[in-house]
């Protein structure tokens, strides 16, 4: 892997979401709002002022990952702004993993390890769905190895990439009035 300079036009990206970024910053603005309409002592101006610094820092972060694509180069940004890149030969595992909850119902997530560097993506990811179509063309036209993704995981890429991945709803408890099991 190489340290990546500056990105070239790319044929797809994959981005956290913005709709998650916005949701956590009005909900961190109106903790800070509750917290110094509770308590007007300079202790809690402090710690809104720590919190909202705090949450600033992580919603940048989430603005900074970024993965392009173009041909068979992947450029990577993290979350702390580094940046490097991979071609698909240099793929030596692809992982997939769903991750079932009571609450919220399914998640899915795709690692590609390549090299001493892990790549992990999330279904709710803006380009997911392209990157598993990509993956999987990619391990079929032989430019991955085969020994990099199992028959399962090939089965789930083909999950992703139509799009058959459910959104996250939220599991009412059972025994209320309406509620049918």
């Amino acid at each position: 892997m190489k340290a990546a300079g500056k990105t070239p036009e790319c044929g797809f990206q994959v981005t956290v979401q913005k709709k998650y970024i916005i949701l956590f910053l009005c909900l961190v603005v109106g903790m800070d709002a509750v917290l110094i309409a509770a308590d007007a002592r300079p202790f809690a101006w402090v710690m809104a002022g720590v919190l909202l610094v705090v949450s600033v820092a992580a919603v940048l972060a989430g603005q900074m990952f970024r993965v392009n694509v173009a041909g068979n180069t992947f450029y990577v940004r993290t979350r702390l702004g580094r940046r490097y890149q991979f071609d698909c030969s240099d793929i030596e595992q692809v992982t997939c993993l769903e991750n079932n909850s009571l609450k919220h119902g399914p998640s899915f997530y795709l690692t590609l390890s390549a090299k001493s560097r892990d790549l992990n993506l999330e279904a709710t990811m803006d380009g997911f769905s392209k990157m598993a179509g990509f993956i999987l063309e990619k391990y079929e036209n032989g430019e991955i190895l085969p020994s990099a993704v199992s028959e399962d995981c090939k089965r789930e890429l083909v999950r992703y990439k139509n799009g058959e991945i459910y959104p996250k709803k939220r599991r009412r408890p059972y025994g209320r009035e309406n509620d049918q099991p």
